[in-house]
């Protein structure tokens, strides 16, 4: 992904709308937007735009494959604002390539080598590595990514994003609440649908339980029957989760999950 020269084009019909978007925590827990590097986004190309203007039945995955790339560019641009995206460079490369291989659905899909067990484009995501990397940034991409190609009828980069605490600490605003028997608390489902989790492993236990954990062995069940996909990323190897979690985790994560580690130093400022 070369930096281009253009300056970027002003779309207030296609630009994400930040307003609805709670940034602060995301921002406090990534560091600073800024990069190493500040680059100056593309615009978007007329094929993308044609692309995006056409009906749910006229929709080509190949299409999606060539513009890929200038869609991510663009989400990324709208999501760190004007002049700044998110860096690709040497160090980071082949993680953004790959995951924008399986989000995809592209047959190139493990030809960078950075999945660490048997590939497969039926399993979900498990990505680990140290802290400040852009593993959680790069998943908001996808997110919001996903989020717009849905309303075109692209269903296969939609899921939702919660953080594991953000779980555990629902689950027991919800028990509160359910015992004052106040009903303006919602319960966050992460049981159906497409799912994803950041910071799995940094959450407190739910009293004694270890919540996410049983929440993916329900997934784990459900997922054979249906086509749910979660989504992990994670400072902890899956050895390490399995240290928590129970035994059974690792056995259950390779078959849930294409597992990625994640290599390189922090981008934090």
């Amino acid at each position: 992904m070369e930096n281009s020269q253009e300056s970027m084009q002003h779309s207030t019909d296609l630009k994400t709308d930040l307003s609805k978007y709670n940034l602060s925590n995301l921002r406090a827990q990534q560091g600073s937007a800024n990069r190493k590097t500040v680059h100056r986004p593309k615009p978007m190309s007329e094929s993308l735009k044609g692309f995006l203007n056409r009906s749910e039945k006229q929709i080509e995955v190949r299409v999606l494959k060539k513009e890929f790339s200038n869609l991510f560019l663009y989400f990324s641009a709208n999501f760190y604002g004007y002049g700044k995206h998110y860096v690709v460079d040497d160090e980071n490369r082949k993680y953004v390539l790959e995951l924008l291989s399986y989000f995809s659905k592209s047959e190139k899909f493990g030809s960078q080598g950075v999945v660490k067990n048997t590939c497969s484009l039926e399993k979900g995501l498990f990505v680990f590595g140290p802290c400040g990397c852009g593993k959680s940034d790069l998943f908001e991409i996808f997110r919001r990514m996903g989020f717009y190609l849905a309303k075109y009828g692209h269903m296969q980069m939609y899921f939702k994003g919660y953080t594991a605490k953000d779980i555990v600490a629902n689950k027991i605003e919800f028990s509160k609440k359910l015992n004052e028997r106040d009903p303006s608390i919602r319960k966050i489902n992460i049981e159906t649908g497409n799912i994803y989790l950041d910071d799995v492993g940094t959450e407190p236990k739910f009293f004694s339980q270890e919540l996410i954990s049983d929440y993916l062995q329900q997934r784990y069940s459900k997922e054979k029957e249906n086509p749910y996909r979660t989504f992990i990323t994670s400072n902890s190897s899956v050895s390490e989760l399995s240290a928590r979690y129970g035994i059974q985790v690792e056995d259950r994560f390779r078959e849930m999950f294409n597992i990625i580690k994640w290599e390189g130093d922090s981008r934090r400022s």
